[in-house]
């Protein structure tokens, strides 16, 4: 009975998935959904049997290895059921555990739990004797907000999705909120022209500006390398980049993170280069032209006859393209589109460098929608497309497969080392010279500017330049007052556009943010260098610990993404 029991939810499972997961932006192929199985004795196999029963995969994963997992056997039928079931495995996990241990199924129990969407727990609710069994691994998966399908083994055709506020009071709404819960996890945001441009790889070919970078490298004299490659082919170019740096990785596991997050996060990655270049060449363009503008207005001030309407005409297109920038900027979403994608490449390579070690990112999981409580997050809540997508990306990777054992950790470890904590500190302490190389001459700049504003001023407040050329440079006084019929308009114009040019130079900081990525960067990278020290002192070598401290240096660069992300959305395009 409880075989039937479990294939009908399982059968109602696969229905409302297939509800939605929208076909136009999942595969047309239909979903294939996957159970995370120990093949223990007793509830395991029954939901195993039930599972490959109604078309499900089966993916084993095993505390330790098969031939000292079956000792824990008690009978030669048991055994032969193991192996059977485990013929039909589609996919197998070996984990580290130490058999014997008092504490040897706990790993086996954080590993399904971090990476189940729905936890299938047969359980009548007794206290755990010892650890590691049902009970463990169901208040674990109330912790981390995992939604929970409870069979009790009194009553196997009434089963309830646990109320996670009130587990012991769910069982009177049975699976009032299953399809909820499983809509908030799969169901597409609502339509974005950035999001269909990035499932379409429909990325710009014309090469992006280079206005800021020619900023940046007259202030510091360094100059930066160009994209070479278009846009569409990031994804190839990222997957040959991580073949080559990662190379440290067991060639089964480097094939396995290339094929499922290079590509999505080199064309993320691109994505976000471009648009960032195309929103600072915008903000750069929108400073200068201001500049201009403000100069052209004071020699427009002075109605000198020689120039005409010249100057005003140079204020009305200046204006106007000042405007321009800020129309093209906002209706183009080049803010957005960088913020989004950056955001996603970021994330995508976090959960490249966790599934190794068969761990997820937080971000992955959407709290289940409680009955009685409440709908779904909103899709503003979960971010928009940008967490749907990522979580799409966690599903169709799945749990790591092949066995999790010390050489593989090991591996993984030194590669997390080299290839990401070492790479992201020095990417950081390079970032905070660079930043601060360009904002302190900028800003003093700033400061001069208005100190020569105020000379200028006084110097023109006391007559001081007419005193100058007949004095010092011999000028006659006809010849003067001719001058300074051009010149006075001239410095004049001067006099307003130099604190409008120490302005511009502020709000280019403002905008820029290289005081801010100066500070971050200077925060997060002692702290890297610490991670990765801990990093190396793991003795021994044990997955749970390896992965602890990679969850940790995620969380860390999540955190700094985050600040960033929040400052730099709030410094939107402007006239």
């Amino acid at each position: 009975m409880l075989q039937g029991g479990v294939e009908a939810q399982l059968r109602t499972i696969a229905s409302a998935v297939m509800a939605s997961a929208a076909p136009a932006l999942y595969s047309p192929d239909p979903p294939q959904l996957t159970l995370l199985s120990a093949l223990a004795e007793g509830a395991d196999r029954i939901v195993a049997e039930a599972a490959l029963a109604v078309g499900w995969r089966l993916h084993a994963v095993l505390p330790f290895a098969a031939d000292q997992y079956r000792a824990d056997f008690e009978t030669a039928a048991s055994v032969a059921a193991f192996d059977a079931l485990f013929e039909r495995a589609a996919m197998v996990t070996v984990l580290d555990g130490v058999p014997g241990r008092y504490d040897a199924y706990v790993p086996l129990g954080r590993v399904l739990v971090a990476n189940a969407d729905l936890l299938v727990a047969v359980w009548d609710g007794v206290a755990a004797l010892g650890v590691g069994g049902a009970a463990t691994v169901v208040q674990r998966a109330r912790r981390e907000a995992v939604p929970i399908l409870r069979f009790d083994p009194a009553t196997p055709s009434e089963p309830w999705l646990e109320n996670l506020s009130l587990p012991d009071e769910g069982r009177t709404s049975g699976v009032l909120g299953l399809d909820a819960s499983l809509g908030s996890l799969l169901a597409p945001p609502v339509p974005d022209p950035i999001l269909d441009q990035f499932l379409a790889v429909d990325f710009p070919e014309r090469p992006r500006s280079r206005l800021f970078d020619h900023l940046v490298a007259i202030v510091t004299g360094m100059r930066s390398s160009p994209i070479h490659r278009t846009l569409s082919e990031a994804g190839s170019a990222s997957s040959e980049s991580w073949s080559s740096a990662w190379g440290q990785l067991p060639a089964s596991t480097r094939c396995g993170v290339i094929a499922r997050f290079a590509k999505p996060h080199g064309w993320a990655d691109a994505g976000a280069l471009w648009y960032s270049a195309a929103f600072r060449q915008a903000f750069s363009a929108i400073f200068l032209l201001t500049v201009g503008t403000v100069f052209a207005a004071g020699m427009g001030a002075a109605d000198l006859a020689a120039l005409g309407l010249i100057p005003k005409a140079m204020e009305v297109l200046l204006l106007g393209a000042v405007l321009f920038f800020v129309w093209r900027g906002r209706r183009t979403r080049s803010q957005d589109r960088w913020l989004q994608l950056r955001a996603l490449a970021e994330r995508l390579r976090h959960l490249a460098t966790l599934w190794p070690l068969a761990r997820t990112t937080p971000l992955v999981r959407v709290p289940e929608a409680v009955p009685g409580l409440g709908a779904p997050p909103a899709v503003e809540e979960r971010e928009g497309w940008v967490a749907w997508y990522l979580r799409a990306v966690a599903r169709e990777a799945g749990l790591v497969p092949g066995d999790l054992n010390e050489d593989h950790t090991s591996a993984v470890r030194q590669w997390l080392i080299d290839a990401e904590v070492e790479v992201q500190r020095r990417f950081h302490e390079d970032a905070s010279r660079r930043s601060a190389s360009i904002h302190h001459p900028l800003e003093r700049a700033a400061e001069l500017f208005v100190v020569a504003a105020i000379l200028l001023a006084t110097a023109r407040l006391f007559g001081a330049v007419g005193f100058v050329l007949v004095n010092l440079l011999g000028w006659t006084p006809l010849t003067v007052v001719r001058v300074e019929q051009f010149l006075d308009p001239l410095l004049h114009a001067l006099a307003v556009t130099l604190p409008a040019l120490a302005a511009g130079i502020h709000g280019f900081l403002g905008t820029a943010d290289f005081e801010g990525g100066v500070l971050r960067s200077n925060s997060i990278a002692p702290q890297l260098r610490r991670l990765a020290n801990r990093l190396g002192q793991v003795r021994p070598i044990d997955l749970h610990e390896v992965g602890e401290l990679a969850a940790e240096i995620a969380r860390l660069m999540e955190g700094e993404l985050g600040v960033w992300r929040t400052g730099a959305g709030s410094r939107r395009l402007q006239a």
